[in-house]
């Protein structure tokens, strides 16, 4: 009978069971996730290497057909070397920083917690959380600072980061905002941002999409990259930040 439990339980049936139980549903980049790791033994007394709790997200790929790419962009390991009695039940406290270069959700984006417990000689258990990122206050305030000087957010698509240039990720993740007023309206046909999180600094990644004619975008003259930096040890107020925006705009239309 032993036997059989043991088999059954390197099958995962009736072997261990982890279960994660989040503090919050939603965080800011930047922020901590906090949650408890609950594991409960099987039929039979299993041995596990590890635990990680891991941070993950999921993009489609733009230069791969149907493609999409998965990241972990965080973890931290809450147990090693344990052996769990048969039906025994323990629970793991953990905390896990969301990074400030983890993708903000959208549509075409999903971000989750993976719970990976690495039995011996098992099927190894493994459950699914999933969790919704808010940006963080220098990202939020820059988005108020475009609304308050006349665009709005369209929509978030992701664009191939060659050579990392971009960040650490194969993709970035592109913010289009489009006019609102009158007076950006007549000027400008779209801004994109790419906003890229580094140790010390925001390197925030501006496309300027003037408004023209036929034969302008068909050349390709009509877009404009600049880069605006922001230190994180600097506080900028909205109407600062639209300052440093409504300078770039006016130094694209007066080049």
């Amino acid at each position: 009978m032993s036997f059989i439990k043991r088999t059954m339980a390197s099958l995962g049936i009736g072997g261990i069971q982890v279960d994660t139980i989040l503090d919050q549903e939603e965080v800011k980049a930047g922020e901590v996730i906090t949650g408890t790791v609950y594991l409960k033994g099987g039929m039979v007394e299993q041995e596990l290497r590890n635990v990680n709790v891991c941070l993950k997200q999921r993009y489609p790929r733009k230069d791969v057909d149907n493609g999409y790419s998965i990241n972990t962009i965080a973890y931290v390991a809450i147990l090693e070397g344990r052996v769990i009695q048969e039906r025994e039940e323990i629970s793991v406290p953990f905390e896990l920083e969301v990074p400030l270069d983890a993708f903000i959700t959208c549509p075409s984006l999903s971000i989750w917690v993976n719970t990976e417990a690495d039995v011996v000689q098992a099927v190894d258990p493994v459950d699914h959380d999933d969790l919704w990122i808010r940006p963080c206050p220098l990202h939020q305030q820059i988005i108020h600072a475009l609304n308050q000087i006349g665009f709005v957010s369209r929509q978030v698509d992701f664009e191939p980061n060659y050579n990392q240039k971009l960040g650490r990720f194969d993709h970035a993740q592109e913010w289009e905002f489009t006019p609102i007023t009158p007076q950006m309206g007549k000027k400008f046909d779209e801004l994109e941002f790419i906003f890229d999180f580094r140790d010390d600094h925001l390197c925030l990644w501006v496309t300027i999409d003037e408004r023209s004619d036929l034969f302008s975008e068909l050349l390709d003259v009509d877009e404009y990259r600049k880069k605006l930096i922001f230190n994180y040890q600097q506080s900028y107020s909205t109407d600062e930040i639209s300052s440093m925006l409504t300078g770039l705009l006016k130094e694209w239309l007066e080049k």
